[in-house]
């Protein structure tokens, strides 16, 4: 069973942020709220959401030698869980607070994610893409607690706020590479800089893998690139370009007899996912006053995604000793393989 899937989005956002000094409280009355802060800015204090709060920086994400955004946030963020549904290290279930953000479609979803202002929940069925989302590229990151509809659909559990890196945030040359078992390869290359009023940024990733099954190698690269001008501190003009490509396999679970026979046997096969984003960010501000801000975003998003199911297999009978049979694709094979144990 295969499917194309041809995604695209286009939206462009004004907001003008106006901050109000707040109504006195009643003497007799004192409220305390405790919150994390996200990111300095106009709009509400965080003291004042009554959400739970949890943001971190690109010191965060690099010290933690995590493989993607998901396997961070499993690691290091509270009431964050990740199952591994698609076999694949890079397809990942999110599960914060029960709520859902995962590749995998048709899973009911429940976060809504946004790279820098553009939401990037697929159009069909909201799922999320993480082999789409260069770690290393990722400057701060907010995850928001709670329903909120300002986020959009499906923001049942929460939201998940990305900003990417750029020249003003970002500056010099850095290049990472590792490696390890099963012939995995993972290489990062990022460079940044500005002379005061314009600035540029490139992020160039690259991941490999043959995977600790049989049948099951991985790849994916992303790039990602931008241009930005400051005026001072007053106006800001960010615009950004993101190219990924990547092709995953995600082989389904196997039999428990089957993996006693062999730890890297697969039960049907292939499974696989393609992806191929091409994405343009367009971000402005400008403080008309001291208090008043003028902001606006505009992107565009396509995303092809091509997937094929092999869920039939050709099966013959493997005869054990004792008068028992099993359904195996390689009979010949897995008897030579008990022979030779035996």
């Amino acid at each position: 069973m295969s499917f194309l899937l041809l995604n695209r989005t286009a939206s462009v956002a004004i907001i003008s942020l106006i901050t109000l000094p707040s109504f006195a409280q009643t003497p007799d009355v004192e409220i305390l709220v405790i919150g994390t802060p996200t990111s300095s800015g106009l709009g509400m204090p965080i003291a004042k959401v009554p959400f739970s709060v949890q943001s971190v920086g690109a010191a965060e994400l690099q010290s933690s030698q995590s493989l993607d955004l998901s396997d961070y946030m499993n690691s290091n963020m509270g009431s964050v869980s990740i199952n591994s549904a698609q076999n694949n290290p890079l397809q990942n279930d999110v599960q914060f607070r029960g709520f859902t953000a995962s590749p995998l479609l048709g899973l009911p979803q429940g976060l809504a994610v946004y790279q820098n202002g553009a939401r990037i929940n697929e159009p069909l069925g909201d799922a999320v893409n993480w082999d789409l989302l260069p770690e290393s590229a990722i400057a701060t990151m907010t995850l928001i607690g709670g329903a909120n509809p300002l986020f959009g659909l499906n923001t049942l559990g929460g939201a998940l706020a990305i900003t990417m890196k750029n020249g003003f945030n970002f500056q010099g040359h850095s290049g990472e590479f590792s490696t390890g078992s099963w012939n995995r390869h993972n290489a990062t290359l990022e460079s940044g800089g500005n002379n005061g009023s314009w600035g540029y940024y490139a992020n160039l990733s690259a991941f490999r893998e043959d995977g600790w099954r049989d049948m099951s190698a991985s790849e994916s690269q992303n790039f990602y690139g931008g241009v930005s001008w400051r005026d001072g501190t007053r106006s800001t003009v960010d615009l950004g370009l993101q190219l990924a490509d990547s092709d995953l396999t995600g082989n389904g679970s196997s039999p428990v007899g089957l993996l006693d026979i062999d730890r890297e046997a697969i039960f049907t096969a292939p499974d696989i996912t393609e992806n191929d984003l091409t994405m343009f960010n367009l971000n402005g501000s400008h403080f008309i006053t001291d208090d008043v801000q003028f902001a606006g975003s505009a992107f565009r998003r396509r995303n092809n995604s091509r997937s094929f199911n092999g869920d039939a297999s050709e099966f013959s009978t493997c005869e054990f000793s004792g008068g028992t049979s099993a359904l195996f694709e390689e009979a010949d094979e897995i008897e030579e393989l008990l022979d030779d144990e035996l």
